[in-house]
């Protein structure tokens, strides 16, 4: 098992290399000078100097890439020319936000998600099924903004059950931060439960049909005993790993959100990055994303073990 969990990290390594040089290149794609579009056209030579130095152009493209590979394995992704903060620092210090509403909004897209599957997954075709399946295709055509802002609307304005925007850390209020946190992880949950829910429901309706299923119904099992002891097991693997793709997303892909709810997270970091053409801060965050990937994937094929004994034993 070690040994799998070894091999699958080493897909890191090339992961990083492709966006390592990806990112690295498209510095070289920037029309004109990238110092200058940095810096704006008042930059004095020196001040274009410097951040050639900084940014390593006055090297090779080969070098630049080697140089960035060499300093990313040691834990360093660069400094900030504009904050003049490191992007480790930068990252550290947003990423714990946007993993606790991600975390929070995986929970109630599951909860969501779950009970919605097994229920129409009882009796496809029927009320309940057609109608869980109008709600989920009506949320999956809503782009996260705008559940966003009628979320903020009904729950934070014309409710006023949680806040409109803000952060509260845990560890200074556990109460005032949920509050805070549930809205954007609601938004976030919104989004991902409908696809979840039908994957979900079409692999129960696929195992219900099995013939060890069928045989446990003919002996007189209990529907419920039938949905969750036996038919919910072994439906597990797409959503699992529909939920490593979600949770890649939300932390990569969070900019939307964070930003409508000013969190100081990953994302409004990002944002920011972008905003003010901070190429080193946007180069580290995302070889940060793609390592995140990697190892989410892992924790996956570990998940895969727990559920089936033949995945553990093929290792």
């Amino acid at each position: 098992m070690a040994l799998h969990i070894a091999r699958k990290l080493l897909r890191l390594i090339p992961v990083l290399l492709l966006v390592i040089t990806g990112t690295t290149f498209l510095v070289d794609l920037i029309p004109g000078d990238p110092a200058v579009n940095l810096l704006g056209d008042s930059a004095t030579p020196q001040q274009i100097a410097r951040v050639h130095q900084e940014l390593g152009l006055n090297h090779s493209f080969t070098y630049r890439v080697a140089s960035y590979v060499g300093n990313a394995l040691q834990g360093n992704l660069g400094r900030s020319l504009i904050t003049q903060r490191t992007v480790s620092d930068t990252i550290g210090q947003a990423i714990p936000v946007t993993i606790e509403v991600a975390l929070l909004g995986l929970l109630l897209a599951a909860v969501l998600a779950v009970p919605t599957a097994l229920l129409a997954a009882r009796r496809p075709g029927r009320f309940f099924d057609r109608l869980a399946n109008g709600i989920a295709s009506l949320f999956v055509s809503s782009p996260s903004f705008l559940t966003a802002l009628l979320l903020v609307y009904f729950l934070a304005v014309k409710i006023e059950i949680f806040p409109v925007s803000g952060w509260v850390a845990l560890t200074t209020s556990p109460v005032a931060n949920v509050e805070h946190c549930f809205l954007p992880a609601l938004t976030l949950a919104v989004v991902e439960a409908p696809v979840w829910m039908r994957v979900l429901r079409a692999d129960l309706i696929s195992t219900l049909n099995e013939n060890y299923i069928l045989t446990a119904v003919a002996r007189g099992t209990s529907e419920p005993r039938v949905l969750l002891g036996q038919a919910l097991k072994p439906s597990l693997f797409s959503l699992l790993t529909m939920i490593g793709i979600s949770l890649g997303r939300m932390i990569g892909g969070a900019v939307i959100v964070e930003v409508i709810f000013s969190l100081p997270g990953f994302g409004n970091a990002l944002y920011n990055a972008i905003l003010n053409r901070d190429l080193v801060t946007i180069q580290g965050m995302a070889v940060f994303v793609a390592a995140l990937y990697v190892v989410v994937n892992v924790l996956l094929d570990v998940a895969y073990t727990a559920i089936d004994p033949r995945v553990r034993a093929s290792h």
